[in-house]
Parts: structure tokens; C-alpha cells; sequence
């Protein structure tokens, strides 16, 4: 049997096996199969691994492989480096919603629903209802969490991290109806931040999604989400 071993940044068809496995033993929930081994998989494959009792070290290698009773693992393509300036940005809905979900006020120049007023929306505004799960975009760590500000009611902003490096990106929604994350916790990307709402400056519930890159001079800038996110339905 090869030596080769998979371990995060890895991707492809051979992860998308160990993820398939690891869903079917209830290890593995957020976004299910998606060929990507993230901090996500790699704490599935940590749990697998203590349960079988082989070594715990978060890497698929034959042993591991051979526990998952999976075909024989061949060569495995280079783990990607750690990127700092370009990553997946995964927009989740939950099952039966629409994918990608309408956008009710996009990214950029418009009318201020309450004002009137000429303005830069610094988001993009999804038609989603309340209650809906709100999913993170990435692994990261929660920067800012809001609670009842009257401008932004309930909110969550999480910096992204790449092999556990903080990247140059980070995510935002605000206006939810709840959040269920601290400022410091890390997350996974797939698993649920709260629920949608119509907290704050609003006129009713809609998902509030920005999308901001740190400048070389140090400035965080929205951009516009539907430029660089992928749209995906969350694992049922």
C-alpha cells in the first residue's frame, strides 16, 4: 500500500471518500461531501481516529484509510499551501430554500429603503425568512458578535483562517434574529452562527452578507459577496 496520506489542505476525489465515510457514521455534518479537508474534516478524522482506536494525529494515511474500510489509498496530490489572499467562500441555505437565494438589495450604490437617501450598501441583502440558519462562509474565529444595537441588532463577524493562519478575509451578518457563537470561538465552515432575522435598522427579515478584504494599508473593504462566493444548500 502507498505511503501517501491526506491531510488538510488536501483536496479532490479522495477526500470526498473520507468525507462520505465519515458522514455515514454520523461524524461529519455543516456542508457534508465537498472535497475540501478542512479544519472541519480534520476534527471528524481526530474523532474517527480515537474511536478505533489507531494514532490521533488528523491525517488519513493507510492506517486510517484501511480503518475506514475504504479501497486502497493511492498517490494523493500535493496538500494546497496555506493562502492568505485567495480562499473559498462557501454562501450556504438550508435544504428546500432557494440556491443561490434571491437578492432583494445588492452590493453597492442605492436608495436607503427607510431614508430615501442616496447611499453605499456595503452588503448584499438576501430574501431569506427568519429563523432561517445562518451558516459560516469558512473556518475562522468570531471577531465581533452584536446584541441589540439599535443600527445593527444581532450580528456576528468572523475572520477567516487558513491552516490556522488568519487570512485576509472576513465575513459579517448582522439584523439575526439570534447568534449562537462568542467573540473568540472557532468555527467550522458549515456549522450554524444563528438564525436570520430583522433585528436593528430594518424594514423585515433578510440576510445581511458582507464580504470584507484588509487592504495593503491595513483597511478593511467590503467587496461585492456574489463576486467570489460559491452558493451551496447545507447538508440536510
Amino acid at each position: 500500500m502507498s505511503e501517501s496520506v491526506i491531510m488538510y489542505g488536501s483536496r479532490g476525489a479522495l477526500v470526498e471518500e473520507v468525507q462520505r465515510a465519515l458522514v455515514g457514521m454520523g461524524l461529519l455534518g455543516g456542508a457534508g461531501v465537498d472535497g475540501v479537508f478542512g479544519t472541519r474534516t480534520r476534527h471528524a478524522v481526530i474523532t474517527f481516529q480515537g474511536q478505533a482506536g489507531i494514532d490521533v494525529d488528523g491525517v488519513v494515511g493507510p492506517d486510517t484509510w484501511a480503518a475506514l474500510e475504504l479501497e486502497e489509498l493511492g498517490e494523493v496530490p500535493p496538500a494546497s499551501e496555506c493562502r492568505a489572499d485567495s480562499v473559498d467562500l462557501v454562501h450556504f441555505t438550508e435544504p428546500g430554500e432557494p440556491t443561490p437565494p434571491p437578492v432583494t438589495s445588492p452590493w453597492g450604490h442605492r436608495r436607503d429603503p427607510i431614508s430615501g437617501e442616496e447611499q453605499f450598501h456595503n452588503a448584499t441583502d438576501y430574501g431569506r425568512k427568519r429563523g432561517r440558519r445562518f451558516y459560516a462562509s469558512a473556518d475562522g474565529v468570531v471577531e465581533t458578535v452584536w446584541s441589540g444595537n439599535p443600527w445593527n441588532g444581532n450580528g456576528v463577524r468572523v475572520r477567516v483562517y487558513e491552516c490556522g493562519a488568519p487570512t485576509r478575509y472576513r465575513f459579517t451578518n448582522i439584523h439575526m434574529d439570534r447568534v449562537d457563537v462568542g467573540v473568540g470561538d472557532s468555527v467550522a465552515v458549515g456549522e450554524v452562527l444563528g438564525l436570520v432575522g430583522a433585528t436593528g435598522r430594518v424594514t423585515g427579515p433578510h440576510e445581511h452578507y458582507m464580504i470584507e478584504v484588509l487592504d495593503s494599508s491595513g483597511v478593511w473593504r467590503s467587496i461585492d459577496p456574489e463576486s467570489v462566493v460559491i452558493h451551496r444548500a447545507a447538508a440536510a
